[in-house]
């Protein structure tokens, strides 16, 4: 019983801890538009489709093919995102951004040597199959997809 009661406290703690710290960029990002000022290297031919911001310190970049994360200083002052891959610590990738609106927000800087802009908007949180198709006790037909 003791089992039980500890680890609803832990998870009760942790799920405090991170709401507490969230981003102010929390969420889910569409790429709307994605600008190279020179030909991309192969690295960076995979296009990036979304950008997740989901806990304090790490954001998600999704690509055509996977979704990969990287470790995130966020500072507001100077209106930048350092990106840092989880296996070469000393690569950062440094971005300024621009809050358009509560909904639209713009990056720029350099990924892997070229130059680039991106401009996201903000998915709603609605539409999302998880919350969007509710829950079903019983399902008629699988539910597959």
């Amino acid at each position: 019983m003791a089992s039980v009661g500890t680890s609803l406290y832990q998870s009760y703690d942790q799920r405090q801890f991170l709401t507490a710290q969230r981003s102010p960029l929390y969420g889910v990002w569409e790429v709307e538009e994605l600008n190279l000022g020179k030909p991309a290297p192969t690295a960076f031919v995979q296009r990036w489709r979304r950008l997740i911001f989901d806990a304090p310190g790490r954001v998600g970049v999704q690509t055509t093919d996977v979704l990969e994360r990287f470790g995130l200083q966020l500072d507001q002052e100077k209106r930048t995102l350092t990106l840092r891959k989880r296996d070469d610590p000393g690569s950062n990738t440094i971005l300024t951004y621009e809050r358009v609106s509560p909904e639209v927000v713009t990056l720029a800087g350099s990924v892997n040597g070229s130059e680039m802009t991106m401009r996201l908007r903000r998915s709603e949180e609605r539409k999302f199959l998880l919350t969007d198709r509710g829950f079903h006790w019983i399902n008629e037909f699988p539910f597959n997809r």
